[in-house]
This record gives structure tokens, sequence and C-alpha cells, in this order.
């Protein structure tokens, strides 16, 4: 294939997002060479982001190893159907400055080993933007220190996150797909998200090393009563 020109990766993203929101019907790739061709493009596009993500997670792995030698970052590039969802979710975006193609991530024990750590990485990567869902969480709740490197033209992100807020995330990702609630986006029952949202929060409390603030617990058990029919629907199965 040619050489990609952002321009060229930008049409055949709006090429995909349309054909997503139109009729997302896979025959059409057979028959549709503009929206094969997309699709081979978007893939090569991927495809660049390899070698820049492998630099970026040597330098996240230097960084967090001086705060726990046993921790080991790890590294994955966004699978092309979550791309052109993105891209859907977002009509605006344009798929040559997507910042989470490539992705990097390592988890510490607490907040503070994360700042630590941050600042190494910062020390290393003078020119990545910070992005900080800790003191600015997202709707819903989560909580990260993210990172965008540049390397080789390519963003590459990357997230830090401590113990807690691993699990947290790893909990309302699996409701989310149980579910089919885009629960990451904040999105979803009104009393199931505030149950993740509120559970966050005594999270990072504790990261913190403070003792969770008495209304919130209260709120959690009271919440809890009231999500328990999601979670046992969850478990029950076909």
């Amino acid at each position: 294939m040619p050489a990609l020109s952002k321009s060229k990766v930008d049409r055949a993203g709006a090429r995909l997002r349309d054909w997503f929101r139109s009729d997302p019907d896979v025959s059409a790739f057979d028959t549709d060479p503009r929206l094969s061709e997309a699709a081979d493009v978007l893939v090569a596009w991927r495809g660049t982001h390899r070698y820049p993500l492998l630099r970026v997670q040597l330098d996240v792995g230097r960084a967090v190893q001086q705060e726990d030698p046993a921790v080991v970052p790890t590294g994955r590039r966004k699978r092309a159907g979550a791309i052109i969802y993105k891209l859907v979710r977002f009509p605006s975006m344009r798929l040559s400055q997507m910042e989470d193609i490539a992705g990097c991530r390592a988890t510490l024990q607490g907040q503070d080993q994360v700042e630590r750590a941050l600042e190494q990485l910062l020390a290393r990567r003078p020119g990545a933007t910070l992005i900080d869902y800790v003191d600015r969480p997202k709707p819903g709740g989560y909580r990260a220190k993210h990172l965008i490197v540049v390397e080789g033209e390519r963003n590459v992100e990357v997230q830090l996150r401590t113990v807690r807020q691993n699990r947290w995330a790893d909990e309302v990702e699996d409701a989310a797909g149980r579910l089919d609630y885009p629960l990451k986006e904040g999105r979803g029952p009104s009393e199931l998200v505030e149950y993740f949202d509120v559970a966050a929060a005594i999270l990072a409390a504790e990261d913190q090393g403070k003792e969770p603030d008495g209304d919130l617990n209260n709120r959690l058990a009271a919440l809890r009563s009231q999500v328990r029919p999601y979670f046992q629907r969850r478990s029950d199965g076909p």
C-alpha cells in the first residue's frame, strides 16, 4: 500500500463511520471497492502504531519499575471494530487524531507510587500531554492518570492506575459487557451509575490514606440494595 497521508487516513475513517451509521452490512466490503480500500487503510494505519507503542512501553517500564520492579506494563492496539465504533461515538473526531489506537497501562499499589512514576515518565517524555482523571474524574467515577505521548508521529496513550482504580475499572467493564450498558461512559440506569460513582469515591479516599466519608458509605449501602437485581440478572445466565 502507498504511504499513508493523514488526509487519506481521515477519508478512510469518515467512509467507515458513514458505513456503520447507514447500514453496517459486512457484505458491503465485497461489493464496494471504496469501502474495502478504507478498511485496508484503517488496518495499515493501526499497524503503523506497533513500533511506537513498543518504544513508549519500554519507557513506561523504566519509570514504573523504579517504584516496583515487579510491575510490567501491558500494551495493546485497539481492534479495528472498536476504532470504527469510537469514530461513530465522536462524529467530529478524525482517525489520524485518535489518541488511543495504541495504549500502554501500568498498575501500581498506591497513588503516591503513581505520582512518582508519572514524574519519572514526564522527565523521559517532556512533550507528553497529561490528562488527570484523578483530580477531575470522568462522569461515572473513572480515575487514572493518562498521558498522550507522541512517538514517531503516532499517538500512544499511557494509563497509570492504582490497584484500586484498576479493580474498579475491571468491575465496571465486566458489568457493562454483561448488562449491555455504556457504564464506562457514565451512562446507564441512574442507580447503577451512581453506585459505581460512589464506590470510586470511596476507593479514591482509601488511595489517599483517608477514612472514607460516612455519608458515602451509607449511600453505597443504600445503593447496593437497589442495584442487586442487576447483578443477580448478570449471574443467573440464560
